[in-house]
């Protein structure tokens, strides 16, 4: 019964990541992929854009080839389920899939964000994939050589782990003292690996921050007029909203770990030990995930102009309770071994840093976030194989529920996909051949679905990246019906 279990998951996981591929193949270029696939990018980027070398570079290359940019998406998916199937010693690959579900159930200006967006994807996603790495010889407690090969795979992931946003490449810094740090107490000697890593990064990050435009930025005189560093009275306020927006929007996580909580409470706090304390603990647990069901169900509740703040530092606050009120659930229940709270405090280190940088940048938008979905999405995992190691759930039970709501995932985001897909070839067909006839005005209609999209054609500068990329002559108009 187990074996055809592990069978049916790893078909389904096949599945997934062919949907996955199919789904990469069909997402549109939007906004900044038309300026990074316009010709002559790819010599300028360094100088005129940021000090997110790689990030930039592999945008570029992502809208620039259709082949490289699907191929590349598909690679990145299977290297973070090795990752994490290695790092957590996953041997039911029915986790995978749930990985899989949680993550494509994020929220969907998140999702246009960083799956679509091909800047986002670059800058935001792959750079996980390094810092998974380095996570992972650490948690996995991975014995590694000392040669020449190790020290320059460790040196170029440093390095490499630097050159894509900014708060990535300061927790990446801290991470590698870290690593070296712990491991130099540990074993009473220096880990030559950790060494190199740790002068990757501190040589990564030099490169990144020496770029001109952060000269700019911090003299509040950045040339994109967009970026600034924060560091007003409302600095207090920041953390906040920060928390806020990190947090309540991820609803299938939060409600996922609140169903989690519940299990262990019923299964073995509840007949042990079932104070006044430990109920109003799980009365506002309860409560935390019934204000997110009403804020995702009516949108306009707790919400007004004039008290935008104050109801960010409300959220902020309960969320804040909620995960004090989880931890202290987990202690209570007494079922996680060393390594297991060893890795709960590091997601909870990791987040604290990844947010911090973020407290004095403005503007934020919601892939800044990602990486915090990212780990909320292992801590429930690796909290869930806990919870089968000590018999309270059972995952194959509800594999069939999960494989369903999988191909509920794939027909629903094909159908939005799909559309835009037939609507965009018709489009490009349209736009060359009004080229080809040397047509002075050309109509085009804006994509439907636009609320999964990042851009739209119908902003000036949606509309001058749009010309650039299909090398529109600059007396050619181009008329948008944006009325729609």
């Amino acid at each position: 019964m187990l074996d055809s279990k592990n069978k049916k998951s790893n078909i389904f996981l096949i599945v997934s990541l062919i949907a996955l591929l199919i789904l990469f193949f069909i997402l549109p270029l939007s906004n900044d992929d038309f300026r990074h696939g316009a010709s002559g990018m790819i010599i300028n980027f360094m100088r005129y854009l940021n000090g997110r070398y790689l990030g930039n570079a592999i945008s570029i290359w992502l809208a620039a080839s259709t082949i490289f940019r699907v191929i590349t998406k598909t690679i990145v998916v299977i290297l973070f389920l090795l990752l994490i199937k290695k790092m957590l010693n996953i041997k039911n690959n029915a986790y995978l899939l749930i990985f899989l579900m949680l993550i494509m159930a994020m929220p969907k200006e998140l999702f246009r964000q960083v799956i679509p967006f091909n800047a986002g994807y670059a800058n935001y996603v792959i750079p996980i994939v390094g810092i998974m790495i380095a996570v992972y010889i650490h948690l996995g407690n991975v014995e590694l050589k000392n040669n020449f090969f190790t020290f320059c795979i460790s040196f170029g992931l440093g390095i490499f782990n630097s050159l894509f946003m900014e708060h990535y490449t300061i927790f990446n810094l801290i991470l590698s003292m870290y690593l070296l740090v712990y491991n130099y107490k540990k074993n009473k000697k220096l880990n030559s690996i950790y060494l190199y890593f740790f002068i990757g990064s501190i040589i990564g990050t030099f490169v990144m921050f020496s770029n001109y435009n952060y000269i700019q930025i911090f003299n509040s005189d950045d040339f994109q007029s967009y970026r600034s560093l924060d560091l007003s009275k409302d600095l207090l306020t920041k953390p906040f909203i920060i928390i806020s927006d990190a947090f309540i929007n991820n609803l299938i996580l939060n409600l996922t770990i609140t169903l989690l909580v519940s299990t262990l409470y019923f299964k073995k706090i509840r007949q042990k030990n079932n104070d006044s304390v430990i109920k109003l603990v799980m009365m506002f647990i309860y409560f935390y995930a019934i204000y997110l069901l009403m804020k995702f169900t009516n949108p306009g509740l707790l919400t007004s102009d004039h008290y935008v703040n104050l109801i960010k530092i409300f959220e902020a606050i309960i969320t804040l309770l909620f995960y004090i009120c989880l931890t202290f659930i987990l202690y209570k229940t007494k079922l996680f071994n060393k390594d297991e709270r060893y890795r709960y405090i590091f997601y909870i280190v990791s987040i604290i840093l990844l947010l911090g940088p973020l407290t004095v940048v403005t503007p934020l938008w919601p892939r800044c976030y990602l990486i915090i979905y990212f780990i909320k999405t292992l801590f429930i995992i690796d909290l869930m194989l806990s919870m089968e190691k000590n018999k309270i759930i059972l995952i194959d039970r509800s594999l069939n529920f999960v494989i369903i709501l999988i191909i509920i995932q794939i027909i629903y985001y094909f159908t939005i996909y799909g559309e835009i897909f037939i609507n965009n070839s018709k489009r490009i067909g349209i736009v060359y051949t009004a080229i080809k006839e040397g047509n002075q005005i050309i109509y085009v209609e804006p994509l439907p679905n636009q609320e999964y999209i990042h851009g739209t054609i119908c902003t000036e500068y949606d509309r001058k990246v749009f010309k650039e990329f299909y090398k529109i002559p600059d007396d050619v108009l181009v008329e948008i019906n944006c009325n729609n």
